[in-house]
Formats: structure tokens, sequence, C-alpha cells
């Protein structure tokens, strides 16, 4: 593969991350070990308000800092960018608006894969401005345990693998059914007193430093 078709474009992984979880590990060095993608970085945006969740337990800065933890102890740590963006917006965290503001700050990156959870892209037919969305991004679908099938309800058009997602433009998803996690947050914040919990120990560390998700329990 020519490695001209990687420059200036970049992955993306959003979520609530309350906890950030090792399946959400297991997405990003799922991700950064992928061999055609040695010279791409991965942006690992935290929301501020779900849209179709309930809001986090854990504060802004909370999750925010445990992200920065993880980032810190990981090897990768150089190709990982932790964005504040849409907690720096402070308001219901919509992707169309997240990628308008990430196109003002750099509009050199001509291409932006989102990695999402086939739960996730299961429901992007109820995102906010999903027929824009599918004009300006391509989805690597990740499986997951308990979601059996994917559901293409918007008809985007299917990548054969990763390679031919990155060459094609925008409205492509690639399904990549080579890495399927059990780990819910939820689940993680209703059984907190019942260690190890399934988190990366910088996080397992700071969620016991400072008490947190002991409500949910």
């Amino acid at each position: 593969m020519e490695t001209d078709i990687f420059v200036n474009r970049e992955c993306v992984y959003g979520g609530t991350f309350d906890p950030f979880h090792n399946g959400h590990e297991a997405v990003c060095l799922h991700v950064l070990k992928h061999t055609a993608l040695q010279e791409i970085p991965l942006r690992v945006i935290p929301c501020a308000t779900p849209a179709l969740k309930r809001p986090a337990q854990a504060s802004d800065d909370e999750r925010l800092a445990m992200l920065k933890l993880w980032r810190k102890s990981q090897e990768n740590a150089s190709r990982i960018v932790i964005d504040a963006i849409e907690l720096e917006m402070g308001q219901v965290s919509y992707t169309a608006d997240t990628l308008s503001k990430l196109a003002q700050r750099d509009a050199s990156l001509t291409t932006r894969v989102w990695v999402l959870g086939v739960d996730a892209f299961n429901s992007i037919a109820q995102w906010h401005k999903s027929d824009e969305l599918i004009r300006c991004l391509n989805f690597w679908v990740i499986s997951r345990l308990g979601e059996e099938s994917i559901s293409n309800s918007l008809n985007l058009k299917e990548a054969t693998d990763l390679d031919a997602l990155w060459q094609k433009g925008p409205g492509y998803f690639w399904y990549d059914d080579r890495l399927a996690y059990r780990e819910a947050s939820s689940e993680i914040r209703k059984s907190i007193n019942q260690k190890p919990w399934p988190v990366p120990q910088p996080i397992a560390d700071y969620i016991e430093r400072h008490e947190l998700y002991q409500a949910s329990a």
C-alpha cells in the first residue's frame, strides 16, 4: 500500500468513558497496532453531555484525568491525543458539532475515520445531523459481544477491508470482527465494590484514590 494515502488523516474515538475500561483500551490498542496505520494518530475525545445516554457520573475533570493517566502509561503515547474539545464546548456532545470545531482548528486534515462499537453504529440514524456525518466521515466499526448483527440503517457503502476504507471517499464503513469486547461502563459502576475492576491499572488506582462511583454500588 502507498503510504501517502495516510497523509493528513487520523482516527477518532469518542465516548463518555465513565470510566474508560479494558474494552475501550482494547479498541485503542487494536487501532494503534494495525500495521498500515503506524503514522496515523488516534484522537480520543471524552464527551461532555451524551446525547443518547445518561450524563456521566464522574466529573469532566475526573474523566479527563483518567484518560491522561492511561495515555501516559502507553508505549504508543506519542500517537495518542486526549482531546478535551467536547468538554470545552460544555454542551450536549454532537459529533457533527465536534467535526465542525475540529475542522476550524485544523483544516489540513482531509480525512477522519470515526472508530466506534457496533452498538453505537447501530444507533447512528438517531445521531444529530446524521445525514451530514455520512458525507464527512468513514466509520471503522468494531464488533462487540452481545451485538450479534450490524444494522446499516443509513445505507452506507461497505468497504472490503481497512485499507479500502482509507482509500474511499466519505460515506463508507468497515465492519471489523477481529476484536470483540464485553465490558460496559454502566456495569462497572454498578459493581464498583467487586474487585478487580475491568479497567486499566492507572484508572483503577485513580478510582480507588478518589472513591469514584460509590453512589452506584
